[in-house]
């Protein structure tokens, strides 16, 4: 799944971001992160009850996901 809203420069630095975080957590995770300003890649595996979240971002806006997960309670 991509969240684009806006077009992120390509030459950029990647940050991959990997959580495994509840049914419920994600849904507010998704929620969240469509409403940035910026695009990130967003993709899940599950792994019995808990789904193994994997986010690709800039480094810039790799904070911005971090606050975003810390503010789910999704522990990093």
């Amino acid at each position: 799944m991509l969240f684009d809203n806006t077009l992120v420069n390509s030459m950029e630095p990647k940050v991959d971001l990997r959580v495994m975080l509840t049914e419920a957590q994600t849904d507010r995770l998704q929620q969240r992160l469509s409403a940035l300003p910026f695009k990130v890649e967003y993709e899940e595996e599950q792994h019995g009850a808990t789904l193994v979240v994997r986010i690709r971002c800039t480094s810039a806006q790799a904070k911005t996901v971090r606050e975003i997960l810390h503010d789910i309670g999704a522990a990093l």
